[in-house]
């Protein structure tokens, strides 16, 4: 069969890309909380916050009913961290109390692995979202429309999901489970970013470094291992600060301590927090991507 360019069917219009946003700061900067400046928006049908912090629906809600975002759009499923037994927690106090460092680390099976299994029912979840609100299935969240909007909550949590999946309750990692535990959290950001259509939000939290060429204090996002760091903000379109002066919560594109990224924001320091900009200037080029593609 030769190749017919004629019978090439042109799209509707062209697909541009939704914003990927990495919103990291120190707890309690209103990061969740932001996040119902998606719901008020009309552009943004629904709202799937998928969350592995402890109350983390606490700070959602406060948000949707200060902003008066409407209910029937948020959708939340909660991941709970692992909850080592009792028994699980006297074999490994003996271990611990028993064995030397060397013989901890060099356990091959880890401790109970087969209770830490919260990386797979993240993975399902986002396979098959049922809401824990309304008992609802949404399906593949990969197939989703672009109108729904889908935030993680956080990277501080998947870093121990991933670590667990790993070794267990196995308290110390040799240098190749560090690299299966760090290559799980980056394949499930990479996917998460990559194959989700809509707007699509991961909250994260710092780690603080002191440099000692510069001698200042420096913050890059909390993942396991220093390693994986600084991959990981290039796969977004936005890295956002946000932090709090008094009792003004903001959002922060520029920071000489840490290394943001803005495609959608503009420049600043003091930018309201607010996802309303960042879906306005998606809009912007979309609208000049089916201009331009019209008058092609």
């Amino acid at each position: 069969m030769t190749f017919d360019p004629l019978a090439i069917t042109a799209p509707k219009e062209p697909r541009v890309s939704a914003p990927s946003v990495l919103l990291l700061g120190e707890p309690g900067v209103g990061k969740t909380y932001s996040i119902a400046t998606l719901a008020t928006d009309p552009r943004i049908e629904k709202v799937f916050y998928l969350f592995t912090d402890p109350g983390g629906d606490e700070s959602i809600l406060d948000g949707f009913q200060d902003y008066g975002a409407p209910m029937e759009k948020l959708h939340w499923h909660y991941v709970p961290p692992a909850s080592q037994g009792w028994d699980t927690m006297q074999e490994l106090a003996t271990k611990v109390s028993t064995m030397s460092y060397e013989t901890i680390a060099g356990l091959k099976q880890g401790i109970n692995k087969s209770d830490h299994r919260q990386m797979f029912e993240i993975i399902g979840v986002l396979g098959n979202f049922q809401c824990q609100r309304t008992g609802e299935l949404y399906g593949d969240a990969s197939k989703w429309p672009e109108n729904y909007a889908v935030i993680f909550d956080s990277l501080t949590g998947l870093n121990r999901i991933a670590r667990e999946s790993a070794v267990g309750a196995k308290p110390t990692l040799h240098q190749g489970e560090w690299g299966v535990a760090m290559s799980m959290e980056e394949n499930f950001i990479r996917k998460f970013v990559a194959d989700i259509r809509g707007p699509r939000v991961m909250i994260g939290h710092v780690d603080k470094q002191y440099n000692e060429l510069t001698q200042k204090q420096t913050f890059q996002v909390s993942l396991l291992g220093n390693k994986l760091a600084p991959h990981i903000p290039h796969l977004f379109s936005d890295v956002i600060f946000a932090h709090r002066v008094g009792k003004d919560f903001l959002w922060s594109t520029v920071d000489d301590r840490i290394a943001l990224k803005s495609r959608n924001l503009p420049i600043g320091d003091k930018l309201k927090p607010s996802f309303k900009l960042v879906l306005d200037k998606w809009e912007a080029r979309k609208e000049f991507a089916r201009t331009a593609t019209a008058q092609a």
